[in-house]
């Protein structure tokens, strides 16, 4: 092999490996986060889990992630975030606060996805016949 081939081949390996390499860090480097709803359909992928919104919640509930008010403890900010939410007063109109959403980020859904024992890869991205739904 040549010099030239030589340094050919990890340049080809480099650029397979790029696109790869920035969707992870997209992922890994997410602040974003997913409601119940949709953090089952992302768990649900995966042959081995069956949840629904409220088995999903009764587990979190069950691994103390969150105090008996639903509120997530800061030991796991890493893996829940609540958001507020407002709604309308249904006879005055007026926008009040609600109470606050738990939200699962990426690395909440990675260790859920481990404590119901989850053997697929997690995938993240909306399939075709998940949109079509």
């Amino acid at each position: 092999m040549s010099a030239l081939e030589a340094q050919e081949v990890p340049e080809a390996r480099v650029k397979e490996w790029e696109a790869p390499a920035a969707a992870w860090n997209v992922l890994a480097d997410a602040s974003g986060d997913y409601c119940l709803r949709e953090a089952t359909f992302i768990l649900n992928r995966d042959p081995a889990i069956s949840t629904g919104q409220q088995r999903l919640m009764k587990l979190i509930r069950s691994l103390g992630m969150v105090d008996r008010n639903g509120t997530p403890y800061a030991k796991h900010s890493a893996h829940l975030a609540e958001r507020p939410q407002t709604c309308q007063h249904p006879h005055t109109g007026e926008v009040m606060l609600a109470r606050p959403q738990i939200r699962i980020t990426i690395r909440g859904l990675q260790y859920l996805h481990g404590k119901l024992g989850g053997v697929a890869p997690l995938r993240y991205e909306q399939s075709e016949v998940d949109s079509a739904a």
